[in-house]
């Protein structure tokens, strides 16, 4: 007999809006909500260059634990992990090794936070072209001013796998042993 398979209950909501409409604001809320009802915390997950600024008083009291995955060594590969549950042992450290969340740290989570998704596609797109990277097509264009750096330009299969990835970002993070997982766009 085959095993049934268990449809997952979506756990992930978006914010969407333009800059400045208060997306970071209404991730503290959530923290706050979640911190007074359960008493636990909120992980911010950022890739967002406009920072945490608007939580910081949050941050303070330790209600949120930020990271700045966009200054890891290796942001594609760590915001990957975060969406499976890796934390970096030291947030404040770009290299710093990523472990999978311990029981304690979960029971201590309520909400995982990622601010955002159009931030996270931005920067895998700038790792396309700064690295060159060719995927089913050449990047539209190269040059190189003879100073010894080559830029690049984008192409269709670029834009389609990171459609694939933030797609994939999201639907992992449904099956996160959290309360919630709250993605700004």
């Amino acid at each position: 007999m085959q095993p049934t398979l268990q449809p997952i209950a979506p756990k992930a909501d978006l914010i969407y809006g333009a800059t400045g409409t208060r997306k970071t604001t209404n991730i503290g809320l959530a923290a706050l909500y979640f911190w007074e009802k359960l008493r636990k915390r909120t992980r911010l997950v950022s890739a967002d260059g406009g920072g945490w600024q608007p939580v910081q008083s949050l941050v303070d009291e330790g209600i949120i634990i930020p990271w700045q995955v966009s200054l890891h060594r290796f942001p594609l590969t760590a915001m990957q992990q975060s969406c499976q549950g890796y934390w970096p042992v030291d947030v404040n450290d770009p290299a710093s090794q990523l472990k999978p969340l311990s029981k304690e740290q979960w029971e201590d989570t309520a909400l995982l936070a990622y601010e955002g998704l159009t931030s996270e596609g931005d920067l895998m797109l700038q790792w396309f072209r700064r690295t060159g990277t060719r995927l089913s097509q050449d990047p539209s264009y190269s040059y190189n001013d003879g100073g010894g750096i080559s830029w690049f330009g984008s192409n269709m299969s670029q834009y389609g796998e990171i459609q694939n990835r933030l797609y994939d970002f999201v639907m992992s993070t449904n099956r996160l042993p959290c309360d919630k997982a709250l993605w700004t766009a």
